[in-house]
């Protein structure tokens, strides 16, 4: 007869009961823990898709207001928002095409319709664009020259341009010349027009 064996039943029973608690814990934890995955994981998704709709919106809008187009975002793997990019299609009369498949100026003035989008949807006080409209035919830089002067009476606008339908848009305009390997700066503002009495 074992004469110890009570005594090592209650170690062995207390000691599985400390275990199974703190089993029963860590299974809450960790099921807290997932929970607490996917609600990032949901939200991080609402979000983005938010972000997504606001500016896929914009730039359709935009893109319509520059060129009288068509313009499209589309993401490239929609089971999976994360694993993959997003697509710029645009249609200029041909077709609704991806954005690579078009021309330079084609895929300029969808480019800066992007931009323009994604500057919509967060204003901000000022904007600098850098020769934004480099790469822009005529009419498609009219068309941008305009769009930027009816967005500035929301915000500050400064272009550097080399082209003059941006200096007759503009408010202000500064141009730089070099006299005598020194910097000179010049500036314009044009005349307000009088209203009539």
């Amino acid at each position: 007869m074992n004469r110890g064996a009570d005594k090592q039943y209650t170690e062995m029973y207390l000691s599985y009961k400390l275990l199974s608690v703190r089993h029963n814990e860590l299974e809450k934890e960790r099921i807290s823990i997932v929970t607490f995955i996917e609600n990032v994981e949901s939200e991080k998704r609402k979000v983005f898709m938010s972000a997504f709709d606001r500016v896929g919106n914009e730039f359709s809008v935009i893109f319509r207001t520059l060129t009288g187009g068509l313009a499209l975002l589309e993401l490239e793997n929609p089971d999976d928002l994360f694993a993959g990019g997003v697509i710029l299609r645009a249609d200029f009369g041909n077709g609704l095409r991806e954005s690579s498949q078009h021309s330079g100026g084609q895929r300029a003035v969808t480019g800066v319709s992007m931009i323009l989008a994604m500057q919509a949807v967060q204003q901000h006080p000022f904007y600098l664009f850098d020769e934004i409209d480099a790469a822009l035919d005529a009419v498609n830089s009219n068309s941008l020259a305009r769009f930027l002067k009816s967005k500035s009476a929301e915000a500050q606008i400064i272009a550097i341009t080399l082209r003059d339908v941006f200096v007759a848009e503009s408010d202000m305009t500064y141009g730089v010349y070099s006299a005598g390997g020194v910097s000179r700066v010049v500036h314009y503002k044009p005349a307000e027009v009088p209203r009539p009495a």
